[in-house]
């Protein structure tokens, strides 16, 4: 008969025991004895001491270095935050309050077809220096060059009369949100804080809607507020543009890189101006010395060179340019675009927007449009309101209000998320933008 072999591990000592193939007599008088047992280990051996892997005190000093590579990164941006924090807000006189309160009093009550709600940011008509910083003396550093006027002007007749032949269907409402809700731009709203710069935080959203519609949403590109602001010593930089077109003049002919908001980290230039001031801020910060410095170096760690991240344009347009000062300055454009729209300025508009996405829209605003809560905003026509500012938005379709059955512009502002309806606004079909701008990519 063949034998059962046993083994055990008791403290790294083997022991192999030869079982007997014939089992014991066990007796009734004794205890029960088990012969087959397995002997164990009379000593038992210490453990041994295993030395720590070498990659642990890697992995721990990896660990280390990340951490303090944290903390470098959040006091960097501390004192970048702390650096950039100049503009902040100022709080309402008594006369102030009591005057903005009569102008929310007045719409609420005159049942408009939009309400107002208090805005603790706005500002007056008499507390604004920027309606005064401008003068005709000013133009010879805020304009348009006759040379790229005259390129826009060939690129606006062939764009125009493109959309005139162009069959479109132009349906009673529309939003550029739902028809291309994969283009993440789209859907943003920016802060444009302590600086003028409406106009390029709009123009950039129109270019970064653009590139990605013209790229079936395969681009998500958002283009640099700061990069536009900062660079195109044409366009007005912090103290506001009078050549709506000239950010798009720039496009075309230089280019602009990547950004995001202030904070995001995101792009190649960031936006550099904090919201601090609220929304909106009080222009005495739309100054020309709030401009930030044109540097042409993406941020660190971005991992593309300032030259490869350049996107342009392949034409730029005007759709409206019906501002006093083109007229003033550029009569020849203005006579020629209205005899080219043939009085189809709102149709072209509409199939531009159908067919391309967002346009630039820019025209003067009053101190109610601040208290914005909504609805339809018109200008409520009183002693009590008084004009402020040119202002440019981003105009995204139209619609008819359900409520008032009123017919509007559904409009993207550049004053935060807290003002309107999370931002975007809708105005009055009837009052159409006195300057209307696009390009293409």
């Amino acid at each position: 008969m063949s034998s059962d072999i046993v083994a055990e591990v008791a403290n790294d000592q083997v022991i192999l025991v030869e079982a007997d193939p014939k089992p014991p007599h066990i007796s009734s008088n004794t205890s029960t004895i088990v012969r087959n047992t397995v002997v164990r280990a009379k000593k038992d051996k210490k453990p041994k001491h295993k030395r720590t892997p070498w990659t642990y005190f890697q992995v721990l000093a990896l660990g280390i270095i990340l951490l303090f590579l944290i903390l470098a990164c959040v006091i960097i941006e501390t004192i970048s935050r702390l650096k950039f924090s100049e503009a902040t807000w100022t709080e309402h006189t008594k006369d102030q309050k009591k005057h903005h309160i009569k102008i929310v009093d007045s719409v609420n009550a005159k049942n408009l077809g939009w309400t107002a709600s208090y805005n603790r940011f706005a500002s007056l008509a008499s507390d604004e220096i920027f309606s005064s910083q401008h003068s005709m003396s000013d133009h010879n550093t805020l304009f348009l060059p006759r040379k790229s006027a005259k390129n826009e002007l060939e690129d606006t007749e062939e764009h125009i009369n493109y959309l005139l032949k162009k069959d479109v269907s132009i349906p009673e409402s529309f939003d550029a949100r739902l028809k291309w809700p994969l283009c993440w731009s789209i859907h943003q709203i920016f802060n444009q804080a302590g600086c003028g710069s409406c106009w390029s935080v709009s123009s950039a959203a129109v270019m970064s809607d653009r590139i990605c519609i013209a790229s079936n949403g395969t681009i998500q590109k958002q283009i640099s507020v700061n990069d536009l602001t900062s660079c195109c010593t044409n366009c007005g930089g912090c103290e506001g543009t009078e050549w709506a077109l000239s950010a798009f003049s720039y496009w075309k002919s230089t280019g602009i890189v990547s950004g995001g908001s202030f904070g995001s980290g995101e792009g190649c230039r960031p936006y550099t101006k904090p919201p601090t001031c609220g929304g909106p801020c009080s222009s005495k910060y739309y100054d020309k010395k709030e401009t930030p410095s044109c540097t042409r170096t993406c941020q660190p760690l971005y991992g593309v060179k300032y030259e490869d991240d350049l996107s342009k344009a392949s034409k730029v347009y005007w759709l409206r340019a019906n501002s006093l000062l083109i007229q003033q300055v550029y009569t020849d454009v203005t006579s020629r675009i209205n005899q080219l729209l043939q009085n189809k300025t709102v149709e072209i508009i509409q199939k531009d927007v159908l067919l391309h996405g967002p346009v630039l829209a820019c025209f003067s605003i009053y101190e109610d449009l601040q208290h914005y809560k909504s609805g339809v905003y018109n200008i409520l026509k009183t002693y009590l309101v008084n004009e402020l500012y040119g202002h440019c938005v981003r105009l995204l379709g139209w619609g008819i209000d359900p409520q008032s059955q009123k017919k509007y512009w559904l409009m993207a502002n550049s004053w935060g998320r807290d003002f309107g309806e999370n931002g975007f606004f809708r105005m009055s079909f009837d009052e159409i933008p006195e300057e209307i701008v696009a390009g293409i990519p």
